[in-house]
Formats: C-alpha cells, sequence, structure tokens
C-alpha cells in the first residue's frame, strides 16, 4: 500500500508539474505582452544606459508589459535650414491685395486667385509677362489712374493683404477687410455680405 501511495504521489506531482508547465505555455501564448512606448529627448551616451536601465526596472516590476524607447532630436535639420523656396510675393494667388494710389491716398481692395501681378496688370495696364503696355480691363484702379492720368503704374503700388485657399473664406476675409478699413475705391461693400440675420 506504501507503495502504491508513493508512486501515486509521484504521478500526482509530476502531473501538477506538467499543469504548471502547460499552463505557463497558455499564458505566453494566449496573453501577449501590453507594448508601452516612452518617447525621451536624445542626449547622447547617457540616453543609451538610461534605455538599458528602464528596459531592466520594467522587465522585473511589470513582465506583462513590453517597453518600447524612442528617442527623438530635439535640435532637426528643418530647424537649421528652410527646405521650400518662398513664392515670390508676384506669384503668390488666393489673396486679397491693397492697391494704395501713389499721387493721393486712395487705397482699393480686392481678391484674386490667380497670381498677384497678372491681376495687377489688368488694373494698371501693364502686361504680367513683358511689361508692355496692354488695354487695362475696365475697374475702380484703372478708373482712377486715368483720373490722375497715369502718373503711376507700378506692380510695387500692390501688397498682400492676406492669404486664403478657400474661395469662399477669401471673399469673407475680403468682405471683413472692406468693412474695417472702407478703402476710398472700392464701389461695393463687400463681396458677399456680412449678415448675421436676415
Amino acid at each position: 500500500m506504501l507503495r502504491i501511495g508513493a508512486s501515486l504521489w509521484i504521478r500526482i506531482d509530476s502531473l501538477i508539474d506538467s499543469l504548471k508547465r502547460l499552463f505557463s505555455l497558455i499564458i505566453h501564448i494566449t496573453v501577449p505582452k501590453k507594448e508601452v512606448y516612452l518617447i525621451l529627448p536624445y542626449l547622447g551616451a547617457v540616453t543609451l544606459d538610461l534605455k538599458r536601465k528602464l528596459h531592466s526596472t520594467f522587465a522585473k516590476s511589470l513582465p506583462q508589459c513590453n517597453i518600447k524607447i524612442i528617442f527623438k532630436s530635439t535640435n532637426r535639420l528643418s530647424s537649421c535650414f528652410q527646405f521650400k523656396d518662398t513664392i515670390p510675393r508676384e506669384l503668390r494667388s488666393h489673396l486679397v491685395y491693397k492697391f494704395s494710389c501713389g499721387s493721393c491716398n486712395a487705397t482699393y481692395y480686392g481678391k484674386t486667385e490667380r497670381h498677384l501681378n497678372v491681376r495687377a496688370g489688368e488694373h494698371i495696364g501693364l502686361s504680367a509677362l513683358t511689361g508692355n503696355r496692354v488695354a487695362c480691363k475696365p475697374s475702380a484702379v484703372s478708373d482712377h489712374l486715368l483720373f490722375h492720368e497715369n502718373k503711376i503704374s507700378d506692380f510695387n503700388n500692390f501688397t498682400i493683404l492676406c492669404s486664403e485657399s478657400n474661395p469662399f473664406t477669401l471673399s469673407i476675409r475680403e468682405s471683413i477687410l472692406i468693412h474695417r478699413d472702407a478703402p476710398i475705391l472700392n464701389k461695393n461693400i463687400a463681396s458677399i455680405p456680412l449678415e448675421l440675420f436676415h
């Protein structure tokens, strides 16, 4: 009887060990470790030492987590250099512009979705490509220049007030600026009505 009991005890003991191994395999297979991301600034060799210490600390205290340490440099190449070329003023588009008369204080606000020089050329009668005289399109600016006998006809009398890629928002911005500053040459009060309620 003792022999049967001892062998039974050995079998139960080995069964328990087998079950422990099986359960540990099941737990490791079915429950993935949660990934924890930590972003730190890169400070040279000190950071690599810190990474090693953090990995060992997390492995001891939180074994169910897998820590991923990401180092980020605070100094980037883009902070030292400008990679995109700036667009020249005369080639900018989708903007609200201001015309200032060179012989009086008259101003005009307008908007264009084309290049500034193309629209300014239409006002003052100069080709944006060649700089030669062309026929003016009728506008408040061209009428004003005829009144002053074309004393000024320069692209430098046009300045950019703001730019906006959305045409509707561009119209709103033009209307707000016209309403705020009331330029003398603007016959229209606004591109679109600025009313909250009818």
